[in-house]
């Protein structure tokens, strides 16, 4: 990744001081922020970079550190905590979305921790439209100071960056946290001439749920941060609407834990309730992908990893029922994690109702991919590569298993927001829908998330396949849902 650009700031630097408290909450002060802001020395092949990041979460002896990936990938790292400037902590990389330029990092620190620091509250339930002032606390090296406070404003936003301008876009404060009125909004990725890009809190709060890291929240969870025009405004009813199943969403997660095991001894991640948008915009999908939709949902669980070999076997044995014809053709008793295929879309469904689950619905499966920020693929916008995905195999023969399937879960950075593993190849999966185009509709179901021998293009999560239900293929399988309650 490029480095952030140097911007000249001496005289902006100047006046943050006096205007940079106009973006605080009156209960909070610039010393409360700045000790959830920490200094985060990079050390790779003997050169040194800074960078910066803020405090989510402490735990016991434990501080959770968010950071964007770039500051930290494969860098030996020291950490200075503000309420002791001067004393050095050995961090450590848990979490990390490596390679990605824009990706994000929590590191920890797990010794004795200094007095005084205290944990940044996310903002992700808080709408930004842009126009808003923003302060961000971090180590420009043009300056030199430390825990310097700079200000900026949002522009707007680019596909899933949120767009900086002003004197935050500087070496040194990047892997920072964009805050209005105390909560953080952002985390300042990267910058290209006189902008920064900055990764939504929302995404920031997704990642770290897919993480197991569990954070604090914003104290005005449904107030709505917006420019000084759009105050003068009235909310329309849809956006109440969302506003409050937004709202629902946040306790529903809070309320349901986030794993539960299924009666076949799956795992089950929940999925909340809420509102997304299904499908893709013109110029984007397919024409049977549009046109993007608003989808209300409740709450859900879905299948953490596919519906494995020795799963779907043991469902055989015990309701006695003969093998699949299909496995005629392969030799998969012994890969007993890799997913099952070769079953029909009656076979799946019985599977998933003898486990007393159910196929997820189509939009169900799209939201449990993408998640509530519209993303391309389940692991963000990164085009699909060998670490994320089990793909592109088109010229192996289709009953060469054993080279091609994957066990299930193989591929950790590419699993959705919500820690559902490979829903962009390995096996198509079957959905319960029948799929509604054409007046033959009726004679086929969809199958989502394309398999080990599609491209690129059947990875994206709004790609829609369509089979007859009798299908049984070496590249379609299936995961089940269940219902919160």
């Amino acid at each position: 990744m490029a480095p952030l650009v140097l911007i000249p700031i001496i005289f902006t630097l100047a006046l943050t001081v006096l205007i940079g408290s106009h973006t605080l909450s009156q209960a909070q002060t610039i010393d409360e922020l700045k000790s959830g802001v920490v200094k985060l020395t990079a050390t790779v092949d003997n050169q040194v970079r800074i960078g910066t990041g803020f405090i989510v979460k402490i735990e016991d002896d434990t501080a959770y550190i968010l950071t964007a990936s770039h500051v930290v990938e494969g860098a030996t790292l020291r950490i200075n905590f503000y309420p002791k400037p001067d004393a050095n902590y050995s961090g450590t990389v848990k979490e990390m979305d490596g390679g990605d330029p824009k990706g994000l990092a929590v590191v920890l620190v797990q010794e004795r921790l200094p007095p005084g620091i205290r944990p940044l509250p996310l903002g992700s339930h808080l709408i930004v439209k842009g126009g808003e002032a923003i302060t961000l606390i971090g180590f420009p090296r043009a300056i030199g100071l430390q825990w310097a406070i700079s200000s900026g404003i949002i522009s707007g936003q680019k596909g899933l960056d949120l767009i900086i301008t002003g004197s935050v876009a500087q070496e040194g404060n990047s892997g920072g946290p964009i805050l209005v009125n105390g909560n953080v909004v952002g985390v300042l990725a990267e910058s290209q001439k006189d902008f920064g890009f900055a990764v939504p809190a929302s995404i920031a709060q997704i990642a770290l749920q897919g993480w197991g890291i569990h954070v604090e929240q914003g104290n005005s969870q449904v107030e709505e941060i917006v420019s000084r025009d759009s105050r003068k405004s009235d909310r329309t009813k849809e956006q109440n609407v969302q506003r409050s199943e937004e709202l629902a969403a946040h306790k529903e997660i809070q309320l349901a834990p986030k794993v539960r095991i299924g009666s076949d001894g799956a795992p089950m991640v929940v999925v909340p309730a809420g509102v997304f948008t299904m499908g893709s915009p013109d110029g984007e999908g397919l024409a049977n992908e549009q046109a993007p939709h608003a989808v209300a949902l409740d709450a859900f669980y879905i299948d953490q990893y596919e519906v494995t070999v020795d799963r779907y076997r043991q469902f055989l044995k015990k309701t006695r029922r003969g093998n699949p014809k299909y496995w005629e053709h392969v030799e998969l008793r012994r890969d007993v994690e890799k997913p099952v295929m070769g079953v029909t879309w009656d076979d799946a469904l019985t599977y998933c109702e003898w486990a007393g689950k159910r196929l997820p619905s189509e939009a169900e499966w799209e939201k449990a991919a993408r998640g509530m920020d519209k993303r391309l693929y389940p692991w963000g916008a990164s085009k699909p590569n060998w670490t994320t995905a089990n793909f592109g195999k088109a010229d192996k023969p289709q009953h060469a298993y054993k080279e091609t399937l994957k066990t299930v879960g193989s591929y950790n950075r590419g699993k959705s927001p919500y820690g559902v593993y490979d829903m962009a190849g390995n096996v198509s999966e079957w959905v319960a829908d029948w799929y509604d185009e054409g007046p033959s509709s009726r004679e086929w179901k969809v199958s989502r998330g394309g398999s080990w021998k599609d491209r690129p293009i059947a990875l994206r999560a709004t790609y829609r396949l369509r089979f007859p239900r009798t299908t049984r293929d070496g590249y379609v399988g299936f995961r089940c849902a269940q219902d919160v309650s």
